[in-house]
């Protein structure tokens, strides 16, 4: 589809929505943005992030949050942590359809993962009345893996990046009127239509920067079409968050970088709240955060927190990062990052806020040793929900 006529159907969405939502009193509604790819360094860029990306500058001001832990580098596998509030292990959705796909044809005999259900997020909003629509461009959660099945609505693409940022505001004119609802919308990169780069692209697409920045304006572009025309008066939480990230080139000579995979949460609620980054956290945090903040009620075991409560912060959080048919695992617990990797059965300890990437496990042997017993009794723990 032309701009122009994106531009056009955007407009006669955009008069169609006129009204508020059905009730003053009725709870807010909550639009949930994953991006693939979205880095904590990407979005870190100051005035650069001003000048290239202003709306979601002011997006970034509005609202509470910082830099978290992904569960994985997989994007499926934390888009199923973002959903259920719980590590890998528990919610059965390790990768994706085409992760699985080209595993088959490598000639592993693998299982499509299944996304466990019961307690998503989107089947708890439900019990609380809400419409739940999702629209989610990636060839490895468009279908087949469960997510479809958890949503009133669910539209799947393939690489579509317009296309689906128009079918979120047509489901949105649909269901204004019956609000509250939930609306999921994962972005699979930045850009469309993933094979060269936007007209206001700055320098050679071999340029690193140059390629960010360019990415940046376009996710900019359509969260301003999506939330201008779905939540006019910002009367929406509005949830961004990335499902995994890249290390970050700057850091190639790091030994640590390739396993700490951080990606930017950020929670905007209708009424301002101060700044202030996030404790430690995870993707694991986001369901039961958001439960917190609008009264619903949840009986399932999660491994995350609420961030905006006063409980207990001291927690260990539990990585994998997807390399090939193996797997390499990290504990994240009082400044120190374990990692085990399956495929070289190699063990190592880091302090995160160190100046040198150090080693650890002859200095620490104690600590070390700890880890370790997490991390086994986190493989090693019961049945699934």
């Amino acid at each position: 589809m032309s701009r122009r006529r994106l531009n056009s159907v955007l407009l006669g969405v955009a008069l169609a929505l006129g009204g508020c939502p059905a009730s003053p009193t009725s709870p807010p509604s909550v639009i949930l943005i994953v991006v693939d790819g979205l880095s904590t360094r990407w979005l870190d860029q100051g005035g650069g992030l001003k000048e290239d990306a202003p709306f979601l500058f002011e997006l970034a001001r509005d609202a509470r949050g910082g830099s978290v832990w992904a569960s994985s580098s997989e994007p499926a596998c934390a888009t199923g942590t973002l959903l259920t509030g719980q590590h890998p292990d528990r919610h059965g959705l390790l990768y994706g359809l085409e992760t699985f796909k080209r595993l088959r044809r490598a000639g592993h005999q693998v299982e499509l993962p299944h996304l466990e259900h019961g307690g998503t997020l989107p089947e708890l909003f439900a019990k609380r009345g809400y419409r739940t629509l999702a629209v989610v461009d990636s060839p490895d959660l468009a279908q087949d893996v469960g997510l479809e099945e958890c949503f009133d609505q669910f539209r799947g693409f393939s690489y579509a990046g317009a296309e689906a940022v128009e079918m979120a505001v047509r489901l949105i004119e649909h269901d204004w009127q019956r609000s509250p609802f939930l609306l999921y919308l994962h972005l699979h990169d930045l850009f469309s239509p993933h094979h060269h780069r936007e007209p206001w692209s700055s320098g050679k697409s071999s340029d690193g920067d140059a390629a960010m920045r360019s990415e940046l304006a376009y996710l900019n572009h359509h969260l301003q079409i999506v939330l201008e025309h779905v939540d006019p008066d910002d009367r929406a939480i509005v949830v961004l968050t990335g499902s995994c990230a890249e290390a970050d080139a700057d850091d190639a000579e790091d030994p640590l970088a390739p396993h700490l995979t951080r990606v930017p949460l950020w929670i905007r609620l209708p009424s301002k709240i101060a700044d202030a980054d996030w404790p430690p956290a995870g993707h694991v945090d986001l369901l039961p955060t958001l439960c917190a903040l609008l009264g619903i009620q949840d009986t399932v075991e999660r491994d995350g927190i609420d961030l905006l409560g006063t409980g207990d912060l001291e927690r260990e959080l539990f990585q994998q990062r997807w390399l090939g048919t193996g797997n390499v695992h990290g504990v994240i617990a009082e400044n120190s990052h374990w990692i085990y990797d399956e495929e070289k059965e190699l063990s190592l300890l880091f302090e995160l806020d160190g100046e040198e990437r150090i080693d650890r496990r002859a200095l620490y042997p104690e600590r070390h040793e700890e880890l370790l017993r997490r991390w086994l009794r986190y493989k090693d723990r019961g049945e699934k929900p």
